[in-house]
């Protein structure tokens, strides 16, 4: 599908403004929403003149009946629901637990929990039907880690992906796709409003190994990613193939992460003469990884055929072909 319909919550700023932005580039129509409305009609209008087909709903995730209405007006609009993207949430509290009251509990998972799962409900009540769809909730890497000072944020998150992880089996033989996006430390208004001092930014930022906050736009490719359909990456791979290059040859690594991805890559290895199929670990085993690609490298420069190359004994254990269940 060229123009997927998509649904973003919490779009008008941070992670989410930049999902938008980076949705409306490739063409999406998208519904963006969000509590504010000036702030709201301003975004529809700038990516209107991206090019995008795009409106603006305003809707408190954490009101059931205002999500409702998100996702009716979605589909009145377009027709269906290819994708969402919840991104709605807040910091919270920050601080001891001592100082937490059943107030700042309250406040964090309403929007954080119950907004979660009410955009869940609706989404899927619409994309279970229709057979298809990719849902991607937001949590942090504090929500499968401990974080002083950030209990309830903490547990929120935590929650966040036992929501995502049981939406995903619930939706699995509906052919809808639910996963979690879990960003760390990230250069928007809430870690600033999280952090409070330029001083305490600084010391969050000095555990992170690469040196710096992630970007906005970072986290949104990876949502993009995440969105996409399986004809759509049939499509874009289709797109690369298409355009070969003088004296040089085209390999497919496909992350070897279950069936969906191999049906459409073998359609366009043999369409389009791609000379190599594998897969490559999608665990975070990164030195595997990297010697993988290295040996890539390193092998086609020096032997003369593809099929010599891919010989299982040229490849580490990990990364040879291998069967993985989807569940």
């Amino acid at each position: 599908m060229n123009n997927p319909v998509i649904v973003i919550t919490g779009a008008l700023t941070g992670i989410g403004r930049a999902t938008a932005l980076a949705f409306a580039k490739t063409g999406a129509r998208l519904v963006v929403s969000g509590r504010r409305e000036t702030e709201g009609k301003a975004l529809e209008v700038e990516l209107q003149k991206l090019g995008a087909e795009a409106v603006f709903v305003q809707a408190d995730v954490r009101h059931d009946e205002e999500v409702r209405r998100l996702i009716d007006q979605a589909v009145a609009r377009f027709g269906r629901l290819d994708a969402a993207v919840n991104v709605a949430g807040t910091e919270g509290q920050p601080g001891p637990i001592v100082n937490q009251t059943a107030e700042s509990y309250a406040a964090t998972f309403d929007t954080n929990v119950l907004g979660t799962l009410l955009s869940l409900k609706h989404e899927l009540r619409v994309m279970t039907v229709q057979k298809s769809g990719s849902i991607i909730n937001i949590s942090s890497t504090y929500g499968h880690e401990g974080a002083a000072y950030a209990s309830v944020y903490t547990a929120s998150k935590h929650a966040v992906e036992g929501l995502t992880k049981s939406a995903a089996l619930e939706a699995a033989s509906s052919g809808v796709r639910v996963n979690a996006v879990a960003p760390g430390p990230t250069d928007t208004g809430m870690l600033d409003r999280f952090t409070g001092t330029p001083e305490n930014k600084a010391a969050l930022v000095s555990g992170v190994p690469l040196g710096r906050v992630g970007k906005p736009a970072d986290i949104a490719n990876t949502i993009l990613f995440l969105g996409a359909s399986v004809e759509g990456l049939e499509r874009d791979l289709g797109n690369l193939a298409l355009a070969p290059q003088a004296g040089r040859r085209h390999f497919i690594l496909v992350p070897d992460v279950g069936d969906m991805w191999k049906a459409p890559a073998e359609r366009i290895r043999e369409r389009y003469g791609i000379e190599a199929l594998t897969y490559i670990p999608s665990t975070p085993d990164h030195p595997e990884v990297v010697e993988f690609l290295t040996n890539l490298i390193a092998a086609v420069r020096a032997k003369s055929s593809t099929e010599e190359y891919f010989a299982d004994d040229d490849l580490p254990a990990r990364a040879k072909p291998r069967a993985v269940a989807s569940r």
